[in-house]
């Protein structure tokens, strides 16, 4: 079994691909004895795999390793954090395109990388190096259905979600959707105000193809990240807008505020927001749904229900909508065999109990070696 690949920390460790790269948390190179890792690649936002105060250590004296990233990655942390990511510094890969990378001064050793679009989210990437010896080792990063171009790797290291979702749901996404903007629609003409909650990415990309039901609707969010002093839900959906995923003006309460917009602060203060949008809870109802003057829509992304798309609570106006941005059962499967690794190796520090269920479920059906990276930290 290769050992070369791993994962440091318990809990969204740090992915190691190899002797030279890490991804998805902080790499170290030290000086003195020349060793370490040469490269940190960046899968994607999310916060359980991006972690802005270890990127900024391995961006620092002594480390002062440059992060890799895809374009739509890069663009999404450039508005979303205070990273330094000017394109002369930083390895902005296209997708599909193997790049020879090397580590300057630090050393001579040369690695070939390649980002593939994950279809998780925008920016997503599954990971491939290839290292001087010829290995090749991998990483899913988090993924979604729909992907045509796998990396070809000798060892993957796999996301480990939903690993114990079963997928026998008799609806399609679209059936989704189509009932999402039904139920939106009804809401919104009988007077109702809606708040549409979804993960970053998952609500971006679900708002783009419901986007008919927002035409004369004014659509607002009062979420503030304070890290920025800047609506996430806004400027993610002017990203999102760039890489042609249409998106509905959004109005801001913070930045009416701090604008000192008189015209957007009405909207407000007389309740003529129709539609409010936020990536978590506590910007709904002060945290609690049920505290929501309205039809709320909450997007679960790790909840599926098998009979029906959506979900009302009993004796709510609340929706659990089955739309997610991971991908499920067979899918998952699916895809290691397209990517037809020797060795799988799952990840333990993100869902120790998944990870656990999907190695014995690949090497059961699809005979491939598999094994949870807490039993290679142990």
């Amino acid at each position: 079994m290769n050992d070369k690949c791993k994962i440091e920390g318990k809990t969204n460790g740090t992915i190691m691909l190899g002797d030279f790269l890490a991804c998805d948390g902080q790499a170290n190179w030290n000086p003195d004895t020349k060793t370490g890792q040469l490269f940190l690649a960046i899968s994607h936002i999310h916060g359980d795999h991006f972690n802005e105060t270890k990127v900024n250590k391995t961006m620092a004296y002594p480390n002062k390793i440059e992060p890799i990233m895809s374009e739509g990655t890069r663009d999404l942390l450039d508005v979303g954090t205070n990273l330094n990511l000017r394109d002369e510094a930083n390895h902005v890969l296209k997708f599909g395109k193997e790049t020879v990378l090397k580590a300057s001064e630090k050393s001579d050793v040369q690695l070939k990388i390649t980002l593939k679009d994950s279809k998780h989210i925008l920016g997503s990437s599954q990971i491939q190096v290839e290292e001087p010896s010829g290995r090749r080792y991998g990483y899913s990063g988090d993924f979604g259905e729909g992907i045509t171009d796998f990396i070809d790797v000798d060892t993957l290291v796999l996301d480990s979600t939903n690993g114990t979702r079963e997928d026998f749901v008799n609806w399609t996404v679209d059936d989704a959707i189509v009932r999402l903007a039904d139920e939106i629609s009804i809401a919104i003409k009988a007077k109702q105000k809606v708040a549409i909650i979804g993960a970053p990415g998952l609500l971006q990309e679900t708002v783009s193809r419901i986007k008919g039901v927002f035409d004369n609707v004014n659509i607002g969010t009062d979420e503030f990240y304070e890290n920025k002093d800047i609506s996430l839900i806004k400027k993610y959906s002017e990203v999102y807008e760039k890489y042609g995923f249409s998106q509905p003006k959004i109005n801001s309460s913070y930045e009416a505020d701090f604008f000192g917009d008189i015209e957007t602060k009405a909207l407000f203060q007389f309740g003529s927001i129709d539609v409010y949008l936020a990536h978590n809870k506590k910007d709904i109802g002060f945290g609690e749904l049920e505290n929501f003057k309205g039809t709320v829509f909450n997007l679960k992304n790790f909840y599926r229900h098998n009979d029906k798309p959506l979900v009302k609570r009993n004796n709510t106006d609340i929706w659990d909508v089955s739309l997610t941005s991971h991908a499920l059962g067979e899918t998952i499967l699916d895809y290691v065999d397209n990517v037809k690794p020797e060795l799988v190796i799952t990840d333990s520090s993100r869902n120790e109990r998944c990870a656990d269920s999907l190695a014995k479920k690949i090497k059961n059906k699809l005979n491939i070696d598999a094994i949870p990276s807490l039993e290679i930290s142990q």
